[in-house]
């Protein structure tokens, strides 16, 4: 069985996704009523679909009814559409909200490494003509500027590895919902687990009750001498002798 390549079933995924919530709209509209109007601010243009990733309220009984998709889905989604390039046609969630935080962090996070071709050039301009330092930095910014602008143009002659996008699946469309972002501290330093806590690990219950169980056993091992001393004389004052009679202040009584 032949496997279509990972980026060509990334964006089946998200064009099955757009479209099913497209013809998903008179269904939606039967069971929650028409969209609330948004406000002159918010409004653009394209198609207003409901914002599967985010839970909604039957306005006839109150009751609230969780995501389309769970959260898993969203995250599998988040993915395939950040390998296609097609994030942008998702609608905001949770699980896309902390990828792109979790993305620009581990891009603010990765060193600036200088161009190569540049500093080879830079150093034979300057082994070999007689120029200043101003003069050779002036000219590599130039041929930057250059270079920039031709990987920006789109090769004509090179086909794409990807299908084009149709107008079926790709319209624009008005998300409605408004997803509000759960503040958790630590989230900015990627330590989310163990921020605002006391301690990392909870640890096994022996682990937790080792301090008390020591203090307490070294508190019993220290009065032990002085508690078997007292045990064997408390029976030593009542029964001097065992093996006699003992010794009983009132005559006994018979048992009828």
């Amino acid at each position: 069985m032949h496997t279509p390549p990972i980026p060509r079933t990334a964006l089946q995924a998200v064009k099955n996704f757009r479209t099913r919530e497209l013809r998903g709209v008179i269904s939606h509209l039967s069971i929650f009523g028409p969209f609330p109007e948004a406000s002159e601010s918010a409004a653009g243009a394209g198609t207003k679909l409901a914002n599967p990733f985010l839970p909604k309220r039957n306005p006839r009984s109150g009751k609230w009814r969780p995501p389309k998709y769970s959260m898993r889905r969203q995250a599998d989604l988040v993915k395939k559409a950040h390998a296609t390039g097609t994030l942008h046609l998702l609608p905001p969630g949770p699980k896309k909200a902390a990828f792109e935080f979790r993305m620009q962090r581990v891009q603010d996070s990765l060193p600036k490494a200088p161009s190569t071709k540049l500093a080879v050039e830079a150093k034979n301009a300057f082994q070999k003509s007689g120029k200043t330092m101003d003069e050779l930095v002036a000219e590599i910014e130039t041929k930057a500027k250059e270079l920039k602008i031709q990987t920006a143009e789109p090769s004509t002659s090179t086909p794409s590895a990807l299908p084009v996008l149709v107008e079926e699946w790709a319209t624009p469309i008005q998300w409605v919902g408004k997803a509000v972002e759960k503040k958790v501290p630590g989230a900015e330093l990627g330590i989310r687990l163990y921020a605002g806590k006391k301690r990392m690990f909870k640890g096994h219950l022996w682990e937790r009750v080792r301090a008390k169980r020591t203090r307490r056993h070294t508190i019993l091992m220290r009065d032990m001498a002085a508690r078997v001393s007292n045990y064997k004389n408390y029976y030593k004052k009542r029964r001097p002798n065992p093996l006699k009679p003992s010794r009983l202040s009132k005559a006994p009584k018979l048992p009828f």
